[in-house]
């Protein structure tokens, strides 16, 4: 097919000033702002099932590990949690965020719910973030699904470019797994940050976008007449 499929959060999300644009016609972008790790990597593996994906290229941009999402039987839908970001834009590397106060992706929090059942959910994610959430174990965890899926990906005879977000102090894995590096960085938090390409918020400005388009374009061998 040689289709090129982008899955994240926000930082990939389809928008006039997307990287993905730099990316060719017909880029096909799976992501969604609030996504967490397991939705952006289910939706790849849900994809390649429902169309039979054979020798196309997905472009995976991972986020937060203290993001989390299910599919939801009492709501009928998946839903994906975060915490409440006390500081608009990251401060240093890293953003503030509060643990006591979380909600839901936005546009998801619409539905059947009612009332006792989002507080119920709430209290649910605000106990996982006190009480289980460990960030070494999470990270862990996410190596293993990654792996999980790389597999999956490679039977099906396509292909993966892996992008990470958060800060890393030690990047040994992403190394060893061959994940997308950019300006000495595999933490495109750290990169755009300590490049001064952001926007307004946590996301890429214009000629971010342009920038990490074209190292993308490079990395995925595009050339030629595919400019848009």
């Amino acid at each position: 097919m040689d289709n090129i499929i982008i899955s994240g959060c926000s930082y990939s999300y389809p928008n006039p000033h997307s990287y993905g644009k730099w990316l060719g016609d017909g880029v096909i972008n799976l992501s969604y702002p609030g996504s967490s790790n397991p939705s952006i990597l289910y939706k790849v593996w849900d994809y390649i099932r429902r169309n039979g994906c054979k020798g196309d290229t997905f472009v995976i941009q991972l986020t937060y590990l203290h993001r989390i999402g299910w599919y939801h039987q009492s709501a009928g839908r998946w839903i994906d949690w975060q915490p409440v970001w006390t500081t608009p834009k990251p401060n240093g590397v890293e953003w503030k965020w509060d643990s006591s106060i979380t909600h839901p992706n936005l546009p998801l929090r619409e539905g059947n719910l009612s009332p006792i059942q989002s507080e119920m959910l709430f209290s649910m994610y605000k106990g996982w973030l006190s009480l289980v959430y460990d960030e070494e174990q999470e990270f862990h965890y996410l190596m293993y699904s990654i792996d999980s899926l790389s597999a999956y990906i490679s039977q099906t005879g396509n292909k993966a470019v892996w992008l990470y977000w958060p800060h890393i102090t030690n990047p040994t894995e992403l190394v060893d797994r061959g994940f997308f590096e950019i300006g000495g960085e595999y933490s495109l938090l750290q990169w755009s940050t300590d490049s001064a390409l952001l926007g307004g918020n946590s996301h890429l400005s214009d000629i971010g976008c342009k920038v990490l388009g074209e190292n993308l374009r490079q990395r995925l061998g595009i050339g030629g007449n595919q400019w848009i």
